[in-house]
């Protein structure tokens, strides 16, 4: 029964994030602050007096083993916030969305669990920091390329 009610809570969870985070995403149309406001909206929440961490990371490491109702919401969640990410790396053009998705995904989930284990609200802008080094490389490696195809291609027509 106890599995039930967890994975039920878990459920209602899943728009009770949605709102509180992606609220954010429609603040502007630009990909890499959408990427940015929800580690701003993460702090936000873990300022909260009720802020314990993530309830899936919580549920999933408390939860049963192996396959279970539990499991599967985590699950879920875990593949819907890296979907969110991923979604908006290639909206901002980048080279290998699913990459720099999975590596904002590692940050979200850092600070969520960082910021539990040392009430620091503050760990999100860490995090927020570092999202914008890794969108900052991304966005200078993809503007390396581009100028090196131009540079090839500028070779190929002079010979």
């Amino acid at each position: 029964m106890a599995k039930h009610l967890i994975a039920i809570f878990l459920i209602v969870a899943v728009p009770i994030w949605d709102h509180f985070e992606t609220k954010r995403l429609k603040t502007s149309s630009d990909p890499r602050e959408k990427i940015l406001a929800v580690f701003d909206a993460l702090e936000e929440r873990m300022a909260e007096p009720a802020f314990r961490g993530c309830a899936f990371v919580n549920a999933s490491a408390e939860g049963p083993r192996g396959d279970s109702k539990v499991r599967q919401v985590c699950t879920d969640s875990r593949a819907w916030v890296r979907g969110v990410f991923t979604g908006l790396a290639r909206d901002a053009g980048a080279r290998d969305a699913a990459r720099l998705g999975r590596r904002l995904a590692l940050l979200y989930d850092g600070a969520m669990i960082g910021a539990a284990m040392e009430s620091d609200p503050g760990i999100a802008a860490e995090a927020r920091a570092m999202a914008e080094v890794l969108l900052d490389a991304e966005a200078a490696a993809r503007s390396d390329a581009k100028a090196k195809g131009k540079a090839k291609g500028r070779a190929a027509t002079s010979r």
